[in-house]
C-alpha cells in the first residue's frame, strides 16, 4: 500500500511537505493554511539541526524564514535557543506580528504610510525605533477589538510609537484629549503674558 501524498501543486511543483495526510486530503501544513483562510504556499524545509548558531565569514546569521544573512543585532534575544537569539530576523518577526494581528503584510503597511504621507497624527517620516517594528503601529479602534488582535476591519491607520502611545494613554477618548491640548493652550498664553 503507497503511502497518500498531499495532492496541493504550487508553480507546476507538488508538495514536499513529508506530513501525513490528514482531513480534506492535505497534509497539515497545507490544512491549517486553508483552514485559516490564507492562499497555500509553498512548504518551508526545515533547517539542520545545528544551523542556526552558524555564522558567514562577516559573523552574520541566517534568518530561517527569510534565508538572509543579517547582522546579529537584527535578532532578537531568545533565552532557549544555543546562541541566545531568536531564529527569524526582526523584519520578519514584524512581519509575522502584524500578519497575526491585523491580517496584511509589510506591503500594506507601506501603501498606508505612503497614503498618509508617514504617520496618521504628526506626519514623520522618521519615527523613534522603539521594539522590533521600527517605530511603526497599526491603530486600531479598541472598543471593536480590545486587545492586540483586530478583525481587520477596526484598523484605522499607521502611527508612530509617540503618537501610538500618545492615544493609548489618553485611552482613545477624544474628550481627554482635547482637554490636554486646551491646557497646553492655557499655559502657552500665560507664558507669553509673563514676557
Amino acid at each position: 500500500m503507497s503511502k497518500a501524498t498531499c495532492p496541493v501543486v504550487i508553480d507546476g511543483a507538488p508538495c514536499t511537505s513529508g506530513q501525513r495526510i490528514i482531513a480534506g486530503d492535505l497534509c497539515l501544513y497545507h490544512y491549517r493554511q486553508r483552514r485559516a483562510g490564507v492562499a497555500l504556499t509553498v512548504h518551508r524545509q526545515r533547517r539542520p539541526r545545528g544551523s542556526a548558531v552558524e555564522r558567514d565569514g562577516q559573523g552574520r546569521k541566517q534568518c530561517a524564514r527569510c534565508a538572509q544573512w543579517r547582522d546579529v543585532r537584527q535578532f532578537g534575544p531568545a533565552s532557549k535557543t544555543l546562541d541566545g537569539l531568536q531564529s527569524w530576523c526582526s523584519p520578519c518577526s514584524s512581519d509575522y506580528m502584524t500578519l497575526a494581528r491585523y491580517g496584511f503584510d509589510r506591503s500594506t503597511v507601506e501603501m498606508m504610510l505612503a497614503r498618509q504621507g508617514g504617520c496618521a497624527i504628526c506626519h514623520t517620516a522618521e519615527p523613534r525605533a522603539m521594539g522590533f517594528r521600527n517605530g511603526w503601529h497599526v491603530d486600531h479602534d479598541h472598543a471593536c477589538c480590545p486587545g492586540d488582535r483586530t478583525c481587520g476591519q477596526c484598523v484605522r491607520a499607521i502611527v508612530c510609537a509617540d503618537c501610538n502611545k500618545l492615544i493609548g494613554l489618553a485611552d482613545d477618548s477624544v474628550e481627554r484629549l482635547l482637554q490636554a491640548a486646551a491646557y497646553l493652550r492655557d499655559c502657552e498664553a500665560k507664558h507669553e503674558g509673563l514676557r
